[in-house]
C-alpha cells in the first residue's frame, strides 16, 4: 500500500542578495515583452537522489546552508529577482529578497515519487506565488523538500513577468555553478531589453492570461522515454520537439473528432518560440527577460480522418520558418507584440483561422451547457457584468452574491486600457457580423446564421458574445465559437 505524500514546511527564511543593489539600478524597467507576458508562473521541480557513497553524502543542514549562501550570491547577478514588481511598469529592486522554504517529506520515498508521480501531490513540493493578488508581487520562491532517504526535491517558482523559460534556465545554471564553486562556469546575465522592446505606459496593469485562475482541474502525466522518442524520430528527420509536439497535437485532434460530441473542424495549436536567434544581430543566450513570441499553426486537413504525423510536422516547420528577421522587425514596431502576446488577439487569430480553414458557421456543432443557478455563471460573464458597474459599492455588492462571484471579482482585471476597440457592424438582412479594428485595419467576418433570427447582441468580452432571444426576454445565451451557455431566467 502506497502512503500519501505528506509535506510539512519546517522553516522559512528570506534570502537577500549578497551585495546591495546600487541606487542607480533600483528601478528596473520592464520591456514591452515583459509587460505583455502572462501572469502564470513558471515552475520546475529538480530531484536529487541521495548519494550511494556515504563519503559523498552531505548533511541536510550543510546542504541547506550551501544552497542559501549560493542563492544569495546568485541574486546579486540577477538582482531584479530580489525585488517586487510594481504596476506592470518596473521592478523595485529593493533587495527584500526571496522566500526560501524548507520542508520534510513523509509517506513516500523519492524513488517512489519519481517512479509513480502524481501531479496533484507534486504541487506540494512547490510554494506558488499568488500572482493574481493585488499590490507588489514577489518574483521568485523556492522550497527545498528533504526526504527520509536523504534525497531532495527542489521546487522553484518564478514569475513569467521577469523571465521566460530560457532565462529561467540561465538563472538555475548560475545558481548551480555557484553552489558547485565552479568559478569558470558561472554564466553572467545580460539584463534589460527595453531598447529592443520599449515599454508602453498604456498597457493594462496586468494583462489577463485569457482565463482566471482555474480550480478543479484534473492533471495527468505523460512520460516519453528516450526509446519512444527515438522510434518517432526514426520515421523521418524529426527533431525531438517536433516529434512529441506533433504526436500530442494528433492525439488531441483524434480525441476531438472521435469522442462523445465530436467536432469536425480545423485544428489550431500555438508554438512559443525563442526570439534570441532571430534578432539582428542575434542575441546571446544569456540575455535575460521575455524574448519569445506565440505563433499559431493550423492543420489544413479538411477530411474526417486525423492527419498523419508527418503532415503535422510539416505544418509545424512551416510555421516556425515564418518567424524570421522580418517577422521580428514587425514585432518591434507599431506595438506588434500586442498582437503576438495579447490573449484577445491570439483568440481572434485562432477564430479567423478556424473560420477560413473549415468554412464552418459559428453555430455549427454547438455544445450547449445549461446554467441552472446564477452561482454557476462563467467567470467571463461575471467580468462582463463588472465592466458595466459604475461605483465601488456596486462591485462590493456583486462580490457578496456568492462564493463563485466573490472569486471572480478578486481576479477581475478591469477594463482594458490602451487597446483600440473592435467595431461591430451587422446588417439586419445579413447573417454575418463584421468586426473591424480601427487601429490595425484588421477585419474579421463571422457567419452567425444560427443566431440571426430573434437574437439581440448585448455585449462581448474575452471572445465571448452575450446574446438575448428577443422572442423570450427571460432567456439569454453566452456563446463562444461552438460552445454555449444558457443562463438562468430573469424573474420580475
Amino acid at each position: 500500500m502506497t502512503l500519501d505524500l505528506d509535506v510539512k514546511v519546517i522553516s522559512q527564511e528570506t534570502i537577500t542578495p549578497s551585495s546591495p543593489t546600487p541606487n542607480l539600478l533600483r528601478n528596473f524597467n520592464l520591456s514591452l515583452a515583459d509587460q505583455y507576458a502572462p501572469l502564470t508562473p513558471i515552475t520546475l521541480i529538480l530531484f536529487y537522489p541521495a548519494s550511494a557513497n556515504n563519503k559523498d553524502r552531505v548533511k541536510s543542514d550543510e546542504r541547506s546552508h550551501r544552497l542559501k549562501r549560493s542563492l544569495s550570491e546568485s541574486l546579486t547577478h540577477f538582482y531584479p529577482l530580489g525585488g517586487k514588481i510594481n504596476n506592470n511598469e518596473f521592478i523595485d529592486c529593493n533587495d527584500e529578497g526571496v522566500n526560501f522554504f524548507e520542508a520534510r517529506v513523509n509517506g513516500r520515498q523519492l524513488s517512489q515519487v519519481l517512479n509513480h508521480p502524481i501531479p496533484e501531490e507534486l504541487d506540494q513540493l512547490l510554494h506558488k506565488i499568488n500572482f493574481y493578488s493585488l499590490g507588489p508581487k514577489a518574483l521568485l520562491s523556492i522550497q527545498a523538500n528533504i526526504f527520509d532517504c536523504g534525497g531532495m526535491a527542489l521546487g522553484v517558482c518564478i514569475s513569467h513577468k521577469a523571465a521566460d523559460a530560457s532565462s529561467f534556465g540561465l538563472f538555475l545554471n548560475n545558481w548551480a555553478a555557484i553552489t558547485r564553486e565552479d568559478n569558470n562556469g558561472i554564466p553572467q546575465p545580460i539584463l534589460g531589453q527595453t531598447s529592443l522592446f520599449p515599454p508602453n505606459k498604456d498597457v493594462p496593469s496586468y494583462v489577463p492570461a485569457g482565463v482566471s485562475p482555474v480550480q478543479n482541474v484534473v492533471s495527468k502525466t505523460f512520460v516519453f522515454n528516450a526509446g519512444n522518442i527515438a522510434a518517432l524520430k526514426a520515421k523521418t528527420n524529426y527533431t525531438r520537439v517536433e516529434a512529441v509536439s506533433a504526436l500530442i497535437w494528433r492525439c488531441a485532434m483524434n480525441a476531438l473528432r472521435t469522442g462523445p460530441g465530436s467536432v469536425k473542424s480545423a485544428s489550431v495549436t500555438a508554438l512559443v518560440m525563442n526570439l534570441r536567434g532571430k534578432m539582428v544581430p542575434a542575441l546571446s543566450n544569456i540575455s535575460f527577460g521575455n524574448l519569445i513570441t506565440v505563433s499559431t499553426v493550423t492543420s489544413s486537413s479538411t477530411t474526417e480522418s486525423t492527419p498523419e504525423l508527418h503532415c503535422l510536422v510539416d505544418e509545424l516547420r512551416e510555421a516556425k520558418l515564418k518567424v524570421d528577421v522580418d517577422y521580428v522587425r514587425k514585432l518591434q514596431v507599431d506595438d506588434g507584440l500586442s498582437v503576438s502576446w495579447n490573449s484577445r488577439t491570439i483568440y481572434q487569430r485562432l477564430m479567423s483561422t478556424i473560420e477560413s480553414q473549415s468554412n464552418m458557421n459559428i453555430g455549427d456543432n454547438v455544445k450547449e451547457k445549461v446554467v441552472e443557478k446564477w452561482a454557476q455563471l462563467p467567470t467571463f460573464l461575471i467580468w462582463m457584468i463588472m465592466d458595466r458597474m459604475m461605483t465601488i459599492l456596486d462591485n462590493v455588492r456583486l462580490a457578496s452574491v456568492c462564493k463563485n462571484w466573490r472569486a471572480a471579482s478578486k481576479n477581475y482585471c478591469g477594463k482594458p486600457r490602451g487597446i483600440a476597440p473592435w467595431l461591430m457592424h451587422r446588417s439586419p438582412k445579413s447573417t454575418t457580423c463584421e468586426f473591424v479594428n480601427m487601429s490595425t485595419k484588421e477585419k474579421l467576418i463571422l457567419d452567425l446564421t444560427d443566431y440571426h433570427n430573434g437574437m439581440q447582441f448585448l455585449f462581448s468580452k474575452q471572445g465571448w458574445l452575450l446574446l438575448r432571444d428577443s422572442s423570450d426576454n427571460s432567456r439569454s445565451r453566452l456563446v463562444i465559437t461552438r460552445f454555449e451557455f444558457s443562463i438562468p431566467s430573469f424573474h420580475h
